[in-house]
């Protein structure tokens, strides 16, 4: 299984981490003097696809993350439901869950 949404997501968004990454390493030698410097200098240096480098391991960890993520929320919570069926609330208890729909 694999988290299609994230990794497109982490496609997308893969720019715009290049350009954190390198406003966050160039420390104090000022490099950069902001974001759209930065935009520039990129581009003018190494061209467009610099924006684009290390995009296969950021959309490959995204998709794995975030399918070991909502697989472990699934189980979570139908382990959760399931335990929660074996316990009968006392009738006193029903102001806690007003007409919710909620069976327990």
């Amino acid at each position: 299984m694999f988290n299609l949404t994230g990794a497109i997501t982490g496609a997308v968004t893969t720019p715009l981490d290049v350009i954190k990454t390198r406003l966050m390493v160039q420390g104090s030698t000022k490099q950069y003097t902001g974001i759209c410097h930065c935009v520039n200098t990129i581009l003018r240096e190494e061209g467009s696809s610099a924006f684009f480098r290390g995009m296969g391991p950021r959309v490959l960890w995204i998709g794995i993350g975030g399918s070991i993520f909502f697989g472990v929320l699934e189980k979570t919570k139908q382990t959760i439901m399931a335990d929660s069926r074996m316990y009968v609330l006392p009738p006193s208890w029903d102001f806690w869950y007003p007409d919710t729909g909620i069976d327990l």
